[in-house]
């Protein structure tokens, strides 16, 4: 019976989003893509929601690109 008592533990996920362009157009590609993954994961009852990671790239290169870790 105690095992029935225990909740399903909620699997944390966050999202990366980013656009290569300082274009006025991709600043609502960013937005949207935030909005999309906020949505998909604050949806999904079995997760727990860690975050949304963005940033501007002007090229397709980047070193220091946010890594979202096991939270």
């Amino acid at each position: 019976m105690e095992g029935n008592s225990r909740q399903k533990r909620k699997l944390k996920v966050c999202a990366y989003c980013r656009v290569s362009t300082d274009a006025d157009e991709q600043e609502n590609s960013l937005e949207n893509q935030i909005r999309h993954y906020e949505e998909v994961i604050t949806s999904n009852p079995d997760y727990e929601y860690a975050g949304v990671y963005s940033d501007f790239a002007i090229s397709g290169f980047k070193e220091n690109v946010p890594v979202c870790r096991r939270c």
